[in-house]
């Protein structure tokens, strides 16, 4: 019975995302550090929910993609450039299957970067997705996207 709870406790860590953040126990300092800002850096992320998009808008009264990340990691004393391409060239790459929750993720067209997201874990990214919507979290929705770390 302990085992299947112990299965179940597991499964709904990896499903909300909580699984993809690296483990505190017996965490270098380093580590330890990583974590709480990647932390951070989403509950920003999720304090900003419901915000609308704005075309070139980085405050709180409308977000376009790359204001929202901006603002995001500025608040956890991360400087990023302005646009999601000068973010994407700043950004140290990360392949796709060591993605971590804080990253970054970029959107390709044509070899063209036109939108960025802030992972959550599980697939999901939190974004300020286009006119008439607002900040949200979402599912990733194309297989057209490359993940890039700020936070160290």
């Amino acid at each position: 019975m302990l085992a299947r709870a112990s299965l179940l406790l597991l499964t709904l860590l990896l499903v909300i995302g909580l699984g993809d953040a690296p483990a505190y126990a017996g965490g270098t300092p380093a580590k330890m550090q990583r974590v709480e800002r990647v932390n951070k850096v989403l509950d920003v992320a999720r304090s900003l929910k419901g915000i609308p998009y704005h075309y070139g808008g980085t405050t709180r009264r409308g977000f376009d993609c790359s204001g929202y990340t901006r603002y995001v990691f500025a608040k956890v004393g991360e400087r990023l450039p302005r646009t999601s391409a000068q973010q994407y060239v700043d950004a140290r790459r990360v392949p796709k299957q060591d993605v971590e929750r804080g990253d970054l993720v970029f959107f390709l067209e044509r070899g063209h970067v036109f939108h960025v997201g802030i992972y959550a874990g599980a697939m999901q990214i939190w974004h300020s997705p286009h006119t008439g919507a607002r900040v949200r979290l979402e599912r990733i929705w194309t297989s057209k996207w490359r993940a890039g770390r700020v936070v160290t």
